[in-house]
């Protein structure tokens, strides 16, 4: 019974974490992102302004975010080689291939990013981005988001149509010489711990 009541704590828990995290995105688009890209988009700000703006953005949100669901879930991350996922925190941008297990591996991207100590070893705070299905774009408040404000690099699965767009995001970034770890997660399997994951 106290395993139940506590499974139900965590999932009551999560329900409102997520409830927040959606309010303050949209906050945070309609407050500032929106604005930011309109000001972008009638070249009121350079490129390169524009992404050191949403760098700023994006790293005040992510403490608020992610701070509260991580420690009182208890969250621990494991990584194969530190000194790697440090080195590529310091690059001036990194693509790293990440496993795609659960709901929260962005979560996890974004704090990892975020981070200034892994492992007892002081590290850089770096943007972090994702390369994404298309499709995200288009959810209501976090792919507005992630699209407007995060610039992730959302694909078709065509590399003849999404050559284009990943190489204009690149360049973006590289021009503006705004740091960023990308992820990429070969989609694999969600485990849920549902009845289905231990058959």
């Amino acid at each position: 019974m106290k395993d139940k009541l506590k499974s139900l704590a965590v999932r009551a828990w999560c329900h409102f974490a997520i409830s927040l995290l959606c309010f303050n995105v949209l906050f945070d688009l309609a407050l500032f992102g929106v604005p930011l890209f309109m000001f972008y988009k009638m070249r009121f700000l350079s490129p390169s302004l524009f992404l050191r703006c949403t760098t700023f953005l994006i790293n005040w949100t992510t403490p608020i975010v992610l701070a509260m669901p991580m420690i009182f879930s208890g969250t621990k991350i494991y990584c194969n080689n530190l000194d790697l996922l440090i080195e590529a925190k310091a690059s001036e941008s990194s693509l790293l291939l990440a496993n795609h297990g659960s709901r929260i591996d962005w979560m996890v991207g974004m704090l990892v990013g975020f981070a200034r100590n892994l492992g007892g070893k002081t590290c850089d705070c770096v943007r972090v981005g994702f390369v994404c299905e298309a499709m995200i774009q288009f959810l209501p408040i976090i792919g507005w988001y992630r699209k407007i404000v995060a610039r992730d690099i959302f694909v078709w699965r065509s590399f003849k149509q999404d050559a284009p767009t990943i190489k204009m995001n690149i360049q973006d970034f590289i021009v503006a010489r705004e740091k960023r770890m990308l992820f990429l997660s070969p989609e694999g399997v969600v485990v849920d711990f549902g009845t289905k994951d231990f058959e």
